[in-house]
């Protein structure tokens, strides 16, 4: 697996429909050394077990605003989709937030993954 670049965001909701969503959004790429291309494989690996806990971007989704997954310009359509995600969940009483980890990569082909990583006890990311 080759990691071409990784950008992570945080989205912050408390549950509850009155909750306001906080977007904490990155401006730059996330270094790839070998603990960003650990994390990579170990979330890429579990994906692939599809657990009940996991799927895949529907068509009317995140797929939907990007056109080209070959060249995508990561930072500002990241942003754009965190946008939209802040937006949806905005208004939903148990919807929580979490990091929002974007990934581009090559393994056979080019892939762009998104993984949705809940806030828990133990810091994985340290904001800089």
């Amino acid at each position: 697996m080759k990691t071409k670049s990784i950008v992570i965001h945080e989205v912050i909701k408390g549950e509850g429909t009155k909750k306001d969503v906080v977007k904490i959004l990155s401006d730059m790429k996330t270094t790839i050394n070998g603990a960003s291309t650990n994390l990579l494989s170990s979330l890429n690996e579990s994906f692939d077990k599809r657990s009940p806990k996991r799927g895949r971007l529907s068509d009317n989704g995140f797929k939907a605003t990007i056109s080209d997954f070959k060249h995508v310009d990561l930072i500002p359509e990241s942003k754009a989709l965190v946008n939209r995600l802040a937006d949806q969940i905005q208004g939903i009483n148990f919807a929580k937030g979490g990091y929002l980890v974007f990934c581009e990569y090559s393994i056979t082909d080019d892939f762009l993954s998104v993984f949705l990583l809940r806030n828990t006890a133990g810091a994985i990311f340290e904001r800089q």
